[in-house]
């Protein structure tokens, strides 16, 4: 799993053949990651918090993503530093 960081923005990319497998790799990351910023009384809003996947999704895979109940959207395209990801 690589991470990139920019001023307020934090992006995971991570790869793998199994897309369940790989979710849950991520929801960890994203637990460990809303753990550091409690501790450090940051902020860390789910609401604005997106996922995307690069390569096509199987159908019958329906994968999803939730951080403290809250469930992450799944968008097709994500905005970053004046790029675009699709």
């Amino acid at each position: 799993m690589q991470t990139q960081h920019n001023t307020d923005d934090t992006n995971f990319f991570s790869s793998g053949k199994d897309l369940k497998t790989l979710a849950k790799s991520i929801e960890n990351e994203m637990v460990k990651l809303k753990k550091w910023v409690n501790e450090n009384k940051l902020s860390l809003n789910l609401c604005k918090t997106k996922f995307m996947f690069s390569a096509e999704q199987r159908k019958e895979e329906k994968v999803s993503l939730s951080i403290d109940g809250v469930e992450i959207v799944k968008v097709s395209e994500l905005h970053f530093l004046g790029d675009y990801g699709s």
